[in-house]
């Protein structure tokens, strides 16, 4: 379901029917790019990626990530997703990553 949350464009993807294991990407692009990067990253425990756009990180959780290309930042939140140990989430983040990574300008 796209949508705009404080004039950032969002996504909300369900993996579950009743909703519980949810995807929201939040794009954010030009002047506040950085900072809108920065300040997800800082808000989690995390393990900066390498080889992923120009900066990228991982929450140590899996529960999210973030990439930044150029003056765009893309964040990804996972909730739910409880039967998927931390590592293996990681592991799907880092890929997904890798993907929104290649399409970006």
């Amino acid at each position: 379901r796209p949508g705009t949350a404080a004039g950032q464009a969002t996504c909300l993807y369900e993996q579950s029917v009743d909703g519980t294991d949810t995807v929201t990407l939040v794009l954010v692009r030009g002047a506040l790019a950085g900072t809108f990067y920065d300040t997800n990253r800082a808000g989690y425990p995390s393990t900066d990626v390498s080889g992923i756009g120009d900066r990228a990180w991982v929450a140590d959780n899996g529960g999210a990530g973030g990439i930044m290309k150029s003056t765009t930042t893309v964040v990804v939140h996972d909730v739910g997703f409880s039967d998927i140990p931390p590592v293996a989430l990681q592991a799907k983040v880092k890929a997904f990553e890798q993907i929104l990574a290649a399409r970006l300008p």
